[in-house]
């Protein structure tokens, strides 16, 4: 007999399904961006004898970091990673960045950290000539989930934050750090997308 999995049209997140193994449904679903979980009910058809079976699919959500950021490292190479986050507040103005592990942990708090972030971040808007408000605003500043953030020139078979905080365009810190770890690979160590 025939079988068929039906996915109702409104879970997209289910990116692709396989039942092409005996005795296995394999599914698989896109990253869920929320904290909130999701969930949704495929059907299986079995046509020899008019049966089905409900699966349901339950995905949880995304743990949030106290500062109400999650992050989805998507592909990680020698020298670039690519990052998604997704803050909690979506009308929030963040900034988002990576740094090496060891650099961050050298720090004593979270607060010595940001005001050597803002340091950098104010220079950068004085080699670009603007006031650090106007940097923030044109360059620094994003709100809601990020899209894909590509983090370049990267050293290889290190350990790597990408961290984000809510910040205003007059440089106040509004939340506290979110960040998560992740190791550029070695060369000759094959490009897995993860």
């Amino acid at each position: 007999g025939e079988l068929s999995l039906e996915v109702p049209g409104d879970a997209s997140w289910i990116v692709s399904t396989d039942i092409s193994v005996q005795d296995t449904v394999l599914i698989t679903a896109a990253p869920n961006p929320d904290t909130l979980s999701r969930s949704t009910t495929l059907t299986l058809n079995y046509e020899y004898e008019s049966t089905f079976l409900l699966i349901k699919v339950l995905q949880r959500g995304t743990e949030m970091g106290e500062g109400g950021f999650a992050f989805n490292v998507t592909d990680v190479k020698t020298t670039m990673a690519t990052v998604e986050v997704y803050p909690a507040d979506k009308e929030m103005t963040y900034v988002a960045f990576s740094v090496a592990k060891e650099y961050m942990d050298g720090f004593e708090s979270e607060e010595e950290f940001f005001l050597d972030d803002l340091e950098y971040m104010q220079s950068m808007a004085d080699n670009a000539g603007v006031s650090l408000s106007t940097f923030l605003s044109e360059q620094a500043l994003r709100t809601g989930d990020s899209g894909p953030i590509e983090f370049r020139n990267l050293k290889q078979a290190t350990d790597y934050y990408v961290y984000a905080y809510g910040l205003t365009s007059l440089g106040i810190k509004t939340t506290p750090i979110s960040r998560q770890v992740f190791r550029t690979s070695a060369p000759g160590e094959s490009d897995l997308t993860l």
